[in-house]
């Protein structure tokens, strides 16, 4: 019961934020990529917050998410931020194993072990996307956005499962949640 963590992407993503904010007594945190919406309008208690959107993206609002997630940042009573906490890909890549090391179909059905899909450290020949991070928040939680380069993909990078970068969302926003 301490580890329920509600997630989604577009309109699920709005659905993270409608379900996450008005119970977070049950929920500890909450992970969305390209929400619809992001209205939060109350917390009972403050409540980890990874968002991931795409600049470019066609469908959903870019600006409205990050004003979304600062409002959470808000929220949780953070105390310093937006601060840079991480970049993925370009010269400054960060080492931390969140890109596919191969093209992302390596975990497909198909595979030799479609349940092993190799992650390593984003190439610094990748287009960057970075992360920012608002912390020092009551009961220390911390909201972080990513704004992850996908602008060469699908309607500008709106679904994010892949994306410019070779970020996987998935396993970036489970190792946020899991901390």
């Amino acid at each position: 019961p301490e580890r329920v963590y509600v997630t989604g992407i577009s309109m699920g993503g709005m659905m993270t934020f409608a379900t996450g904010c008005a119970d977070t007594k049950r929920w500890r945190g909450m992970a969305s990529v390209a929400t619809l919406s992001t209205a939060c309008p109350k917390i009972a208690r403050p409540i980890p917050l990874i968002s991931f959107h795409s600049s470019t993206d066609q469908l959903t609002s870019f600006q409205a998410d990050g004003t979304g997630t600062e409002a959470v940042a808000k929220q949780n009573n953070c105390k310093r931020g937006p601060t840079p906490l991480a970049t993925f890909g370009g010269a400054n890549s960060s080492p931390l194993p969140f890109c596919f090391k191969n093209p992302p179909r390596d975990g497909g059905p198909d595979a030799t072990d479609p349940y092993n899909i190799p992650m390593a450290p984003c190439p610094s020949s990748a287009k960057e996307s970075t992360c920012i991070q608002w912390d020092q928040c009551d009961e220390d939680v911390k909201v972080v956005f990513c704004t992850v380069s996908a602008a060469s993909q699908y309607l500008g990078g709106h679904l994010l499962y892949t994306n410019d970068t070779g970020l996987n969302v998935a396993v970036m926003g489970w190792d946020f949640l899991k901390q």
